[in-house]
């Protein structure tokens, strides 16, 4: 069964859909002769974008995977023999007006027309998808994203008189203002991954914080930042999954997170969630586990187990699964 992995060209510093499924993809069996191919464009302008689409209509094969992001792509494929993966639907509820009907209707309406199957990476990615589209709900399955196996179990011990608290993340979603409120007052060091924006450093300055930021880091770089912190914080008001918590998770990090959209899915018993709209249930939660030991133990051993459900070797089956259904189906 011949497959072709249909890649955006990807950009600097993003990457995480590339390296999900090259992960994947060397974890297939022999079933699946699983080959990637990548747009010879940037998806930016009309132009480029159209390049992109001329280009995958040359492209032969038993099943087309479009792996994210590309989802205009559809439109040139053959409809019975090709699934989209849809990252994230959080947009949809972002952006209102002409822009929304336009951005729905070429990045979602019409390519989720145009393939077989659409895969979600969380049943909370799925229903927002059945609450902002028309699109038949016995056509979405949920394959989760796996782990990579980049990260390992590095226990060490906690330092409770002054944890290293480590935050993933700057956009908007990721909560840096009131996760900077919350830890008014706490004896620990914040660790952020990304880029701040001004008004950002403001909150953070404002509540006397003590952090330090990185951006652009390599995998191993990040593999080291989650080996050194004591927690991660990840309080994300909306997520269309929420990786950082099982990288953390299969660390040996406690984790403390939010309590909606996707991030109790994921996490499954192995983090203590907080309510991300309100300061204080984040600072609750935080002091929880810094001061419960046996707590804190207890969410380490839980979030080991959790996380071996997102195995790369069973995501791909997983995959591996539905390529051949769709093969048979088109057959």
């Amino acid at each position: 069964m011949n497959v072709k992995l249909i890649f955006r060209k990807p950009r600097p510093s993003y990457f995480s859909i590339e390296g999900l499924f090259k992960n994947i993809m060397a974890h297939f069996d022999h079933t699946v002769d699983a080959v990637k191919w990548e747009c010879p464009n940037l998806s930016s302008g009309l132009i480029k974008r159209l390049g992109n689409v001329m280009a995958v209509r040359r492209v032969l094969a038993d099943v087309y995977h479009i792996t994210g992001d590309i989802h205009y792509l559809a439109m040139a494929l053959p409809k019975k023999a090709t699934i989209l993966t849809v990252h994230d639907a959080a947009v949809l509820g972002r952006l209102s007006g002409i822009r929304r009907l336009i951005y729905k209707f070429f990045w979602f309406d019409w390519p989720m027309r145009s393939v077989a199957l659409v895969t979600v990476i969380s049943e909370a990615t799925r229903q927002h998808l059945l609450a902002n589209t028309k699109i038949c709900p016995e056509k979405i399955r949920v394959i989760p994203d796996c782990i990579s196996e980049t990260f390992t179990p590095k226990p060490r011990d906690f330092n409770q008189a002054r944890p290293l608290i480590l935050q993933i993340g700057t956009k908007t979603n990721k909560n840096i203002e009131r996760v900077a409120e919350a830890l008014r007052g706490l004896s620990c060091e914040l660790r952020i991954i990304g880029k701040l924006t001004k008004e950002q450093v403001a909150s953070l300055e404002r509540s006397e914080v003590a952090y330090s930021s990185a951006s652009n880091l390599s995998e191993e770089e990040l593999v080291r930042e989650y080996q050194n912190c004591d927690i991660l914080i990840f309080a994300s008001l909306i997520e269309g999954f929420g990786m950082p918590i099982l990288e953390a998770q299969v660390t040996g990090r406690v984790v403390v997170t939010s309590n909606c959209s996707s991030m109790p899915e994921v996490a499954g018993s192995g983090a203590c969630f907080v309510d991300p709209s309100k300061v204080q249930s984040i600072q609750a939660g935080l002091l929880r586990v810094i001061e419960d030991e046996a707590y804190r133990n207890l969410l380490i051993n839980r979030g080991y187990e959790n996380a071996r459900r997102f195995s790369v070797s069973i995501v791909a089956k997983q995959y591996a699964i539905l390529y051949a259904e769709l093969a048979r189906s088109v057959s």
